[in-house]
Protein backbone atom coordinates (compact mmCIF):
# COMPACT_ATOMS: atom_id res chain seq x y z
CA UNK A 1 0.00 0.00 0.00
CA UNK A 2 1.30 3.44 -0.96
CA UNK A 3 0.38 6.45 1.15
CA UNK A 4 1.29 10.09 0.52
CA UNK A 5 1.34 12.69 3.28
CA UNK A 6 1.14 16.28 2.10
CA UNK A 7 2.99 18.55 4.51
CA UNK A 8 5.91 17.79 6.80
CA UNK A 9 4.83 19.67 9.91
CA UNK A 10 4.11 17.98 13.23
CA UNK A 11 0.80 16.54 12.02
CA UNK A 12 2.42 15.04 8.94
CA UNK A 13 5.33 13.62 10.91
CA UNK A 14 2.95 12.19 13.51
CA UNK A 15 0.92 10.50 10.78
CA UNK A 16 4.05 9.04 9.19
CA UNK A 17 5.33 7.89 12.58
CA UNK A 18 2.08 6.11 13.36
CA UNK A 19 1.85 4.51 9.92
CA UNK A 20 5.38 3.18 10.30
CA UNK A 21 4.34 1.58 13.58
CA UNK A 22 1.17 0.02 12.14
CA UNK A 23 2.74 -1.95 9.31
CA UNK A 24 5.21 -2.17 6.47
CA UNK A 25 3.67 0.35 4.11
CA UNK A 26 5.25 2.57 1.48
CA UNK A 27 4.80 6.01 3.00
CA UNK A 28 5.96 9.30 1.47
CA UNK A 29 6.04 12.80 2.99
CA UNK A 30 5.98 15.73 0.58
CA UNK A 31 7.13 19.01 2.14
CA UNK A 32 7.27 22.23 0.09
CA UNK A 33 10.16 23.76 2.05
CA UNK A 34 13.67 22.48 2.66
CA UNK A 35 12.98 21.78 6.32
CA UNK A 36 10.38 19.73 8.17
CA UNK A 37 8.47 20.96 11.19
CA UNK A 38 6.64 24.06 9.98
CA UNK A 39 6.79 26.86 12.53
CA UNK A 40 8.03 24.36 15.11
CA UNK A 41 11.20 24.03 13.05
CA UNK A 42 14.22 25.95 14.25
CA UNK A 43 16.78 28.36 12.87
CA UNK A 44 20.31 29.12 14.10
CA UNK A 45 21.74 32.41 15.31
CA UNK A 46 25.40 33.28 15.62
CA UNK A 47 27.14 31.23 18.29
CA UNK A 48 23.98 29.42 19.42
CA UNK A 49 24.17 25.87 20.78
CA UNK A 50 20.45 25.32 20.19
CA UNK A 51 18.21 26.42 17.32
CA UNK A 52 15.13 28.52 18.06
CA UNK A 53 11.58 28.09 16.74
CA UNK A 54 10.29 30.62 14.21
CA UNK A 55 7.24 31.06 16.42
CA UNK A 56 7.27 30.61 20.21
CA UNK A 57 6.56 27.06 21.32
CA UNK A 58 5.91 25.22 24.55
CA UNK A 59 3.59 22.45 25.70
CA UNK A 60 1.35 22.21 28.75
CA UNK A 61 1.31 19.52 31.38
CA UNK A 62 -2.05 18.43 29.97
CA UNK A 63 -0.60 17.83 26.48
CA UNK A 64 -0.58 14.06 26.67
CA UNK A 65 -0.90 13.34 22.93
CA UNK A 66 2.49 14.74 21.99
CA UNK A 67 4.09 13.10 25.03
CA UNK A 68 2.61 9.70 24.13
CA UNK A 69 3.77 10.02 20.53
CA UNK A 70 7.30 10.91 21.60
CA UNK A 71 7.36 8.13 24.20
CA UNK A 72 6.44 5.65 21.47
CA UNK A 73 9.59 6.69 19.58
CA UNK A 74 11.87 6.68 22.67
CA UNK A 75 12.40 10.44 22.60
CA UNK A 76 13.65 11.62 26.01
CA UNK A 77 14.20 15.32 25.47
CA UNK A 78 11.11 16.86 27.12
CA UNK A 79 11.59 18.92 30.27
CA UNK A 80 9.19 21.03 32.31
CA UNK A 81 9.60 24.26 34.25
CA UNK A 82 7.28 26.90 35.73
CA UNK A 83 8.23 30.25 34.20
CA UNK A 84 6.51 33.47 35.23
CA UNK A 85 3.60 34.75 33.15
CA UNK A 86 1.88 38.10 33.41
CA UNK A 87 -0.32 40.68 31.71
CA UNK A 88 0.84 44.14 30.67
CA UNK A 89 -1.30 47.22 31.34
CA UNK A 90 -0.77 50.93 30.94
CA UNK A 91 -1.52 53.07 33.98
CA UNK A 92 -1.17 56.75 33.26
CA UNK A 93 2.08 57.17 31.35
CA UNK A 94 3.77 53.98 32.57
CA UNK A 95 3.38 50.27 31.94
CA UNK A 96 2.98 47.67 34.67
CA UNK A 97 2.79 43.89 34.65
CA UNK A 98 0.49 41.81 36.85
CA UNK A 99 0.55 38.07 37.41
CA UNK A 100 -2.93 36.65 36.80
CA UNK A 101 -2.15 32.96 36.56
CA UNK A 102 -3.53 31.81 39.93
CA UNK A 103 -6.70 32.56 41.93
CA UNK A 104 -4.58 34.31 44.57
CA UNK A 105 -2.94 36.55 41.98
CA UNK A 106 -6.34 37.45 40.58
CA UNK A 107 -7.53 38.39 44.08
CA UNK A 108 -4.58 40.82 44.30
CA UNK A 109 -5.25 42.43 40.91
CA UNK A 110 -5.82 46.16 41.58
CA UNK A 111 -7.49 47.25 38.33
CA UNK A 112 -10.92 45.87 39.24
CA UNK A 113 -12.82 45.90 42.53
CA UNK A 114 -12.53 43.08 45.07
CA UNK A 115 -16.10 41.98 44.34
CA UNK A 116 -15.31 41.92 40.61
CA UNK A 117 -12.21 39.82 41.30
CA UNK A 118 -14.37 37.29 43.12
CA UNK A 119 -16.94 37.29 40.33
CA UNK A 120 -14.28 36.90 37.64
CA UNK A 121 -12.58 34.13 39.56
CA UNK A 122 -15.85 32.25 39.84
CA UNK A 123 -16.46 32.54 36.09
CA UNK A 124 -12.96 31.26 35.27
CA UNK A 125 -13.32 28.43 37.79
CA UNK A 126 -16.55 27.42 36.06
CA UNK A 127 -14.75 27.26 32.72
CA UNK A 128 -11.99 25.18 34.28
CA UNK A 129 -14.31 22.44 35.52
CA UNK A 130 -17.26 22.41 33.12
CA UNK A 131 -17.43 19.97 30.18
CA UNK A 132 -17.71 21.10 26.57
CA UNK A 133 -21.40 21.95 26.60
CA UNK A 134 -23.35 22.75 23.39
CA UNK A 135 -23.96 26.23 24.80
CA UNK A 136 -20.28 27.03 24.25
CA UNK A 137 -20.68 26.47 20.50
CA UNK A 138 -23.65 28.84 20.29
CA UNK A 139 -22.53 31.71 22.52
CA UNK A 140 -19.70 34.12 21.77
CA UNK A 141 -16.86 34.48 24.27
CA UNK A 142 -17.70 38.14 24.79
CA UNK A 143 -21.35 37.42 25.56
CA UNK A 144 -20.58 34.44 27.77
CA UNK A 145 -17.98 36.24 29.87
CA UNK A 146 -20.00 39.44 30.00
CA UNK A 147 -22.91 37.47 31.48
CA UNK A 148 -20.79 35.51 33.95
CA UNK A 149 -18.13 37.98 35.07
CA UNK A 150 -19.49 41.36 33.96
CA UNK A 151 -18.77 43.60 30.99
CA UNK A 152 -16.09 45.71 32.69
CA UNK A 153 -14.28 42.61 33.94
CA UNK A 154 -14.33 40.99 30.51
CA UNK A 155 -13.00 44.16 28.94
CA UNK A 156 -10.24 44.57 31.52
CA UNK A 157 -9.10 40.96 31.58
CA UNK A 158 -9.72 39.80 28.01
CA UNK A 159 -11.00 42.56 25.72
CA UNK A 160 -7.72 43.82 24.33
CA UNK A 161 -6.23 40.35 23.99
CA UNK A 162 -9.20 39.16 21.95
CA UNK A 163 -9.03 42.19 19.67
CA UNK A 164 -5.30 41.64 19.17
CA UNK A 165 -5.68 37.93 18.52
CA UNK A 166 -8.75 38.09 16.28
CA UNK A 167 -8.90 41.67 14.99
CA UNK A 168 -12.30 42.69 13.61
CA UNK A 169 -13.63 39.19 14.35
CA UNK A 170 -13.00 39.40 18.12
CA UNK A 171 -16.66 39.85 19.07
CA UNK A 172 -17.70 36.77 17.07
CA UNK A 173 -15.34 34.17 18.58
CA UNK A 174 -17.23 31.30 20.16
CA UNK A 175 -17.09 30.66 23.90
CA UNK A 176 -15.73 27.15 23.33
CA UNK A 177 -12.40 28.74 22.47
CA UNK A 178 -11.92 30.47 25.84
CA UNK A 179 -13.21 27.32 27.57
CA UNK A 180 -10.49 25.24 25.94
CA UNK A 181 -7.79 27.79 26.78
CA UNK A 182 -8.72 27.96 30.45
CA UNK A 183 -9.24 24.22 30.80
CA UNK A 184 -5.93 23.15 29.22
CA UNK A 185 -3.63 25.76 30.74
CA UNK A 186 -1.09 24.68 33.36
CA UNK A 187 1.62 26.59 35.21
CA UNK A 188 4.16 23.93 34.25
CA UNK A 189 5.35 24.37 30.66
CA UNK A 190 7.36 21.93 28.61
CA UNK A 191 10.22 22.44 26.18
CA UNK A 192 12.63 20.22 24.28
CA UNK A 193 16.33 19.73 24.95
CA UNK A 194 17.94 21.20 21.86
CA UNK A 195 14.75 23.07 20.94
CA UNK A 196 11.70 21.73 19.15
CA UNK A 197 13.98 21.13 16.17
CA UNK A 198 15.54 18.23 18.10
CA UNK A 199 12.07 16.68 18.31
CA UNK A 200 11.51 17.24 14.58
CA UNK A 201 14.92 15.71 13.75
CA UNK A 202 14.19 12.74 15.99
CA UNK A 203 10.83 12.05 14.35
CA UNK A 204 12.35 12.46 10.89
CA UNK A 205 15.16 10.01 11.72
CA UNK A 206 12.68 7.58 13.28
CA UNK A 207 10.51 7.66 10.17
CA UNK A 208 13.40 7.28 7.73
CA UNK A 209 14.79 4.34 9.69
CA UNK A 210 11.40 2.66 9.34
CA UNK A 211 11.24 3.17 5.59
CA UNK A 212 9.36 6.45 5.21
CA UNK A 213 10.53 8.40 2.17
CA UNK A 214 10.76 12.16 2.71
CA UNK A 215 10.71 14.60 -0.20
CA UNK A 216 11.70 18.19 0.63
CA UNK A 217 11.32 21.19 -1.67
CA UNK A 218 8.41 19.23 -3.12
CA UNK A 219 5.39 21.47 -3.63
CA UNK A 220 2.18 19.75 -4.63
CA UNK A 221 0.62 21.25 -7.72
CA UNK A 222 -2.46 19.05 -8.00
CA UNK A 223 -3.95 15.72 -7.07
CA UNK A 224 -6.39 13.93 -9.32
CA UNK A 225 -8.14 10.57 -9.68
CA UNK A 226 -6.43 7.86 -11.66
CA UNK A 227 -9.64 6.33 -12.96
CA UNK A 228 -13.39 6.35 -12.45
CA UNK A 229 -13.50 3.75 -9.67
CA UNK A 230 -11.66 5.97 -7.13
CA UNK A 231 -9.17 3.19 -6.45
CA UNK A 232 -6.12 5.48 -6.38
CA UNK A 233 -5.02 9.10 -6.65
CA UNK A 234 -2.27 10.66 -8.73
CA UNK A 235 -0.09 13.32 -7.16
CA UNK A 236 1.56 15.97 -9.37
CA UNK A 237 4.47 18.02 -8.08
CA UNK A 238 5.16 21.54 -9.26
CA UNK A 239 8.19 21.90 -11.53
CA UNK A 240 8.54 18.14 -11.82
CA UNK A 241 7.03 16.56 -14.90
CA UNK A 242 8.60 13.23 -14.01
CA UNK A 243 6.88 12.63 -10.67
CA UNK A 244 3.22 11.84 -11.19
CA UNK A 245 2.80 8.96 -8.82
CA UNK A 246 -0.33 7.00 -7.98
CA UNK A 247 -1.13 6.42 -4.31
CA UNK A 248 -3.71 4.27 -2.60
CA UNK A 249 -4.39 6.98 0.00
CA UNK A 250 -3.40 10.61 0.46
CA UNK A 251 -3.35 12.41 3.80
CA UNK A 252 -3.35 16.20 3.50
CA UNK A 253 -2.13 18.40 6.34
CA UNK A 254 -2.16 21.46 4.07
CA UNK A 255 -4.22 24.54 4.99
CA UNK A 256 -7.82 24.04 3.88
CA UNK A 257 -7.86 26.70 1.11
CA UNK A 258 -4.67 25.26 -0.39
CA UNK A 259 -6.13 21.77 -0.41
CA UNK A 260 -9.28 23.13 -2.06
CA UNK A 261 -7.06 24.56 -4.80
CA UNK A 262 -4.91 21.50 -5.50
CA UNK A 263 -7.68 18.90 -5.08
CA UNK A 264 -10.38 20.39 -7.32
CA UNK A 265 -10.48 17.27 -9.53
CA UNK A 266 -11.18 15.12 -6.45
CA UNK A 267 -13.51 17.03 -4.18
CA UNK A 268 -17.16 17.81 -4.67
CA UNK A 269 -18.11 21.43 -5.30
CA UNK A 270 -19.96 21.99 -1.96
CA UNK A 271 -16.89 20.77 -0.05
CA UNK A 272 -14.55 23.04 -2.00
CA UNK A 273 -16.89 25.93 -1.30
CA UNK A 274 -16.82 25.23 2.43
CA UNK A 275 -13.02 24.99 2.54
CA UNK A 276 -12.61 28.31 0.75
CA UNK A 277 -15.08 30.05 3.09
CA UNK A 278 -12.79 29.64 6.11
CA UNK A 279 -11.14 32.82 7.36
CA UNK A 280 -7.67 33.30 8.86
CA UNK A 281 -5.25 35.85 10.19
CA UNK A 282 -1.52 35.69 9.51
CA UNK A 283 1.19 35.59 12.17
CA UNK A 284 4.16 37.90 12.51
CA UNK A 285 7.03 37.03 14.83
CA UNK A 286 9.95 39.39 15.39
CA UNK A 287 12.77 37.96 17.48
CA UNK A 288 15.47 40.21 18.92
CA UNK A 289 18.71 39.51 20.75
CA UNK A 290 19.50 41.91 23.58
CA UNK A 291 22.33 42.29 26.09
CA UNK A 292 19.91 42.36 29.04
CA UNK A 293 16.36 41.02 29.23
CA UNK A 294 13.60 43.42 28.25
CA UNK A 295 11.43 41.72 30.88
CA UNK A 296 13.50 40.83 33.91
CA UNK A 297 11.50 37.86 35.20
CA UNK A 298 8.49 37.16 32.96
CA UNK A 299 8.53 34.55 30.22
CA UNK A 300 5.05 35.29 28.84
CA UNK A 301 3.57 38.80 28.81
CA UNK A 302 0.07 39.23 27.38
CA UNK A 303 -0.53 42.73 26.03
CA UNK A 304 -3.71 44.19 27.55
CA UNK A 305 -3.43 47.73 26.28
CA UNK A 306 -4.40 49.30 22.96
CA UNK A 307 -1.20 51.37 22.91
CA UNK A 308 0.86 48.46 21.59
CA UNK A 309 0.27 46.76 18.23
CA UNK A 310 1.23 43.22 19.26
CA UNK A 311 -0.51 40.44 21.16
CA UNK A 312 2.31 39.08 23.28
CA UNK A 313 5.92 39.39 24.35
CA UNK A 314 7.70 36.10 25.00
CA UNK A 315 11.05 36.44 26.77
CA UNK A 316 12.27 33.01 25.72
CA UNK A 317 15.45 33.12 27.80
CA UNK A 318 13.45 33.58 31.00
CA UNK A 319 12.27 30.01 30.33
CA UNK A 320 15.24 28.40 28.56
CA UNK A 321 18.76 29.24 29.75
CA UNK A 322 20.49 31.94 27.70
CA UNK A 323 23.73 29.93 27.66
CA UNK A 324 22.23 27.92 24.82
CA UNK A 325 22.05 31.12 22.75
CA UNK A 326 25.54 32.54 23.19
CA UNK A 327 24.38 34.20 26.43
CA UNK A 328 22.07 36.53 24.52
CA UNK A 329 18.59 37.33 25.77
CA UNK A 330 15.89 36.45 23.22
CA UNK A 331 12.51 38.14 22.98
CA UNK A 332 9.62 37.27 20.68
CA UNK A 333 7.34 40.17 19.71
CA UNK A 334 4.32 38.54 18.12
CA UNK A 335 0.86 39.21 16.80
CA UNK A 336 -1.84 38.21 14.33
CA UNK A 337 -2.79 40.47 11.46
CA UNK A 338 -4.83 40.52 8.29
CA UNK A 339 -2.75 40.16 5.15
CA UNK A 340 -3.80 43.69 4.17
CA UNK A 341 -2.48 45.19 7.42
CA UNK A 342 0.41 47.57 6.60
CA UNK A 343 2.67 45.82 9.11
CA UNK A 344 2.65 42.66 6.97
CA UNK A 345 4.35 44.48 4.10
CA UNK A 346 7.08 46.12 6.21
CA UNK A 347 10.70 45.03 6.03
CA UNK A 348 12.42 43.49 9.03
CA UNK A 349 14.20 46.77 9.73
CA UNK A 350 10.95 48.74 9.68
CA UNK A 351 9.18 46.21 11.91
CA UNK A 352 12.14 46.33 14.30
CA UNK A 353 12.06 50.12 14.53
CA UNK A 354 8.28 50.11 15.01
CA UNK A 355 8.43 47.76 17.98
CA UNK A 356 11.60 49.20 19.49
CA UNK A 357 9.86 52.55 19.71
CA UNK A 358 7.20 50.91 21.87
CA UNK A 359 9.53 48.70 23.90
CA UNK A 360 11.71 51.60 24.97
CA UNK A 361 8.63 53.17 26.56
CA UNK A 362 8.08 49.95 28.55
CA UNK A 363 11.64 49.37 29.67
CA UNK A 364 13.15 52.66 30.80
CA UNK A 365 16.61 51.22 31.46
CA UNK A 366 18.86 51.10 28.38
CA UNK A 367 19.47 47.90 26.45
CA UNK A 368 21.35 47.03 23.29
CA UNK A 369 19.83 45.12 20.39
CA UNK A 370 21.98 42.67 18.48
CA UNK A 371 20.66 40.39 15.76
CA UNK A 372 17.00 40.34 14.83
CA UNK A 373 14.87 37.88 12.86
CA UNK A 374 11.45 38.24 11.26
CA UNK A 375 9.08 35.42 10.30
CA UNK A 376 5.65 35.71 8.75
CA UNK A 377 3.16 32.87 8.25
CA UNK A 378 -0.20 32.73 6.53
CA UNK A 379 -3.20 30.68 7.68
CA UNK A 380 -1.88 30.99 11.23
CA UNK A 381 -5.06 31.78 13.15
CA UNK A 382 -8.42 30.42 12.05
CA UNK A 383 -11.45 32.50 12.96
CA UNK A 384 -13.51 30.35 15.33
CA UNK A 385 -16.94 31.89 14.80
CA UNK A 386 -20.33 30.39 13.98
CA UNK A 387 -19.52 30.45 10.28
CA UNK A 388 -16.41 28.40 11.01
CA UNK A 389 -18.57 25.68 12.55
CA UNK A 390 -20.63 25.53 9.37
CA UNK A 391 -17.52 25.08 7.25
CA UNK A 392 -15.09 23.22 9.53
CA UNK A 393 -13.32 20.48 7.57
CA UNK A 394 -13.73 16.82 8.39
CA UNK A 395 -11.17 14.03 8.33
CA UNK A 396 -13.17 12.03 5.77
CA UNK A 397 -13.44 14.05 2.58
CA UNK A 398 -15.84 13.51 -0.32
CA UNK A 399 -13.21 11.31 -1.98
CA UNK A 400 -12.80 7.93 -0.22
CA UNK A 401 -9.01 7.88 -0.66
CA UNK A 402 -8.28 11.47 0.46
CA UNK A 403 -8.08 12.31 4.17
CA UNK A 404 -7.64 15.67 5.82
CA UNK A 405 -5.83 16.36 9.10
CA UNK A 406 -4.92 20.01 9.43
CA UNK A 407 -4.93 22.47 12.30
CA UNK A 408 -8.34 23.88 11.39
CA UNK A 409 -9.64 20.68 12.93
CA UNK A 410 -8.30 21.37 16.42
CA UNK A 411 -11.43 23.39 17.29
CA UNK A 412 -12.21 24.34 19.96
CA UNK A 413 -8.58 24.08 20.98
CA UNK A 414 -5.96 26.59 19.90
CA UNK A 415 -3.34 25.42 17.46
CA UNK A 416 -0.29 23.65 18.84
CA UNK A 417 1.99 20.64 18.58
CA UNK A 418 -0.12 18.54 20.93
CA UNK A 419 -3.24 18.73 18.78
CA UNK A 420 -1.18 18.33 15.61
CA UNK A 421 0.22 15.09 17.03
CA UNK A 422 -3.27 13.90 17.99
CA UNK A 423 -4.62 14.58 14.51
CA UNK A 424 -1.67 12.86 12.83
CA UNK A 425 -2.07 9.70 14.89
CA UNK A 426 -5.85 9.69 14.46
CA UNK A 427 -5.76 10.07 10.67
CA UNK A 428 -3.17 7.29 10.37
CA UNK A 429 -5.45 4.98 12.34
CA UNK A 430 -8.42 5.92 10.13
CA UNK A 431 -6.47 5.25 6.95
CA UNK A 432 -5.52 1.81 8.23
CA UNK A 433 -9.15 1.05 8.99
CA UNK A 434 -10.15 2.05 5.47
CA UNK A 435 -7.32 0.03 3.98
CA UNK A 436 -8.59 -3.08 5.74
CA UNK A 437 -12.08 -2.46 4.37
CA UNK A 438 -10.76 -2.20 0.84
CA UNK A 439 -8.14 -4.92 1.38
CA UNK A 440 -5.42 -2.62 0.04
Amino acid sequence: MKIAILGGGVAGLAAATRLSQLGDYETHIFESSQQLGGLAGGFWGKGWEWPLERAYHHIFGTDTDIIELLDSTKYKGVFFATPTTSSLYKRGSSYETYALDTPLNLLKFPLISFFDRLRSGAALALLKVMPHLPLLDRETTENFLTKTMGKNNFETLFGQMFRKKYGKYAGNILAAFIWSRIRARTKALGYMEGGFQSMIDHLEHYCVERGVQIHKNARVQSISPVDDDNSSITLHLAESDNLQTAFDFIISTLPSPILASVAKPLLQAPEIHKLTKLKYLSALNLIIETDVPVFTKEYWVSVCTADLPNLVFVQHTNFVDKRHYNNKHLLYISGYYEDTDPIMSLSKEDVLQLFLGHIRTIRKDPFLVGESYLWKAGYAQPIFDSEFLNNMPEMFTSHPRLFLANLDMTYPHDRGTNHAARLGVEVANRVMQEALKHRV
